[in-house]
């Protein structure tokens, strides 16, 4: 018996200990991000693993490298994510520790080029000290596209460009299980030149059900708001609105969704601009281009996104 209780401890001490190592690789474009996606299993028992990115290449762009813990990305907690740059060739590491707790949580790993240049190759390691990992999804996406996507089941990102006048939506879609749940979620949003207001709206009531909305203050609207949602079960559709008055100008959003519900669908309806004596505030699906004078606008607004983690 005692030789049986031995086995088992050293079981479960070389279990608490394992490492795994995965491989990263890839050729990232100056205006591209890649997005893997881990999970991660802490265990029964609550630990805090330790997470290293380590990459070579690089060549003349650099790399920007950012390891995100989802669930507490979704709450807006303090060391949610770590990041390592690199200018020019040469190797980089991120090395990220988890907050203590058990059972599985997601991690994503961002990798972009930290200088704009040629496509850039890279290769390197996920290695986790502790605990079990597995990766979960991957993505390769451009980033300040206009239109909205959903990264890979736990971010909705919208950005786009606005003549005046007009409301812009993205529509998201969660489902929440049969059994009741709420949801943690943390929105980074607003509008560049002219804009009139950015609304969250339940559109499972009739009407549909203001959640959050935030007023310009001098023609721009900058949001950070930590959210629960719900509690909702099944299927539950939420849109995210962008008023624009006045002059043509960019808007967009981040949220960062927590592991209550799974993503399914994100939809965009873009402004078309106004006609001579028809209706401004008509919407069509599908991409926008540039209206005059946004391009301008549009670094700036990517310039913010990225101060305020927007672009991690």
């Amino acid at each position: 018996m005692a030789c049986r209780i031995c086995c088992l401890m050293l079981l479960v001490c070389c279990s608490l200990g394992a490492q795994t190592s995965l491989p990263l690789s890839g050729t990232i474009a100056d205006d591209h991000t890649d997005f893997f996606m881990f999970d991660i299993d802490h265990g029964a028992m609550a630990s805090a693993p330790t997470l290293t990115v380590s990459l070579t290449g690089g060549m003349g762009s650099g790399l920007n490298v950012t390891v995100l813990d989802v669930d507490e990305w979704a709450k807006d907690s303090p060391g949610y994510s770590e990041s390592a740059t690199t200018v020019g060739a040469g190797p980089l590491t991120a090395t990220f520790t988890l907050p203590s707790r058990a059972g599985t949580h997601q991690v994503m790993v961002t990798i972009e080029t930290s200088l704009f240049g040629p496509a850039t190759p890279y290769t390197g390691t996920a290695d986790l000290d502790i605990g079990a990992m597995t990766q979960a999804g991957f993505s390769n996406l451009p980033y300040d596209s206009s239109g909205a996507r959903n990264i890979l089941g736990r971010v909705v990102d919208a950005f786009f460009s606005m003549p005046g006048n007009v409301t812009a939506m993205v529509d998201f879609t969660m489902d929440f299980g049969a059994g009741a749940a709420s949801l943690d979620a943390y929105l980074l949003g607003g509008t560049l030149s002219s804009g009139a207001a950015l609304r969250l709206l339940d559109m499972s009531t009739t009407p549909p059900t203001v959640i959050f909305q935030q007023n310009s203050v001098g023609g721009d609207i900058d949001a950070e708001e930590v959210l629960v949602l719900g509690p909702y079960s099944g299927l539950v559709k939420f849109r995210l609105e962008f008023v624009q008055n006045g002059f043509s100008g960019v808007g967009g959003a981040r949220i960062a969704l927590g592991p209550q519900a799974v993503l399914t669908q994100v939809e965009f309806f873009a402004p078309q601009p106004p006609r001579q004596g028809g209706n401004s505030d008509q919407c069509a699906a599908g991409p926008l281009g540039p209206a005059a004078g946004a391009l301008a606008l549009f670094g700036v607004w990517a310039a913010r996104k990225r101060r305020r983690g927007m672009m991690q």
